[in-house]
C-alpha cells in the first residue's frame, strides 16, 4: 500500500475510532442518569418496611419454637 494511502487510511480510523468512542461515552453517560433517576424515583415510592416485634407473632408460632431451641442450646 502506498505511503499515502496509509496515512490517509491511519487518519480515517483515528477518526472513525474518536467518534465511537465519544458516542458510546455520551449513550451509557445518558442511560447510567436514567438508571439513577429510576432507582430514586423507585426508592421514594417504596413502601416503608416495618420491623416485626415479638407482639406480631402468634402464640406457638415456628419463630417461639426456635427461639427456645436456639436457647436450650
Amino acid at each position: 500500500m502506498p505511503a499515502v494511502a496509509k496515512a490517509m487510511m491511519e487518519t480515517l480510523f483515528k477518526g472513525w475510532f474518536t467518534s465511537a468512542v465519544a458516542s458510546t461515552f455520551v449513550v451509557t453517560a445518558i442511560i447510567a442518569v436514567i438508571g439513577g433517576l429510576c432507582a430514586f424515583l423507585l426508592r421514594r415510592r417504596a413502601p416503608k418496611a416495618r420491623v416485626a416485634t415479638h407482639a406480631d407473632t402468634p402464640a406457638g408460632s415456628t419463630v417461639d419454637a426456635a427461639v427456645a431451641q436456639a436457647g436450650d442450646t
